[in-house]
């Protein structure tokens, strides 16, 4: 797909077709974020942020990802989903 037809379909899609595979992409993505915190993977940079910055939405919105990130990259198995 190029951009413009990503863009249409984000446009036009019913979201309840899409509700099922995106509500699976959240549990999952939550679940790798929330061991590569409970956890030391890797540099830790979701947790040192947290640390170091508070838990506030703009913190998290960097911390989670690179918590799930460090986790997947350094061993875990937990799955990754990106659409």
């Amino acid at each position: 797909m190029n951009l413009e037809q990503i863009y249409d379909f984000a446009c036009e899609v019913n979201p309840d077709e899409v509700k099922d595979i995106l509500n699976k992409q959240v549990n999952d993505n939550m679940k790798i974020a929330r061991e590569g915190l409970a956890n030391t993977y890797g540099a830790n940079v979701g947790a040192t942020l947290l640390r170091a910055y508070g838990a506030d939405i703009h913190v998290l919105a960097r911390a989670l990802p690179a918590a799930g990130s460090d986790a997947r990259m350094n061993g875990c198995v937990l799955p990754v989903m990106i659409n």
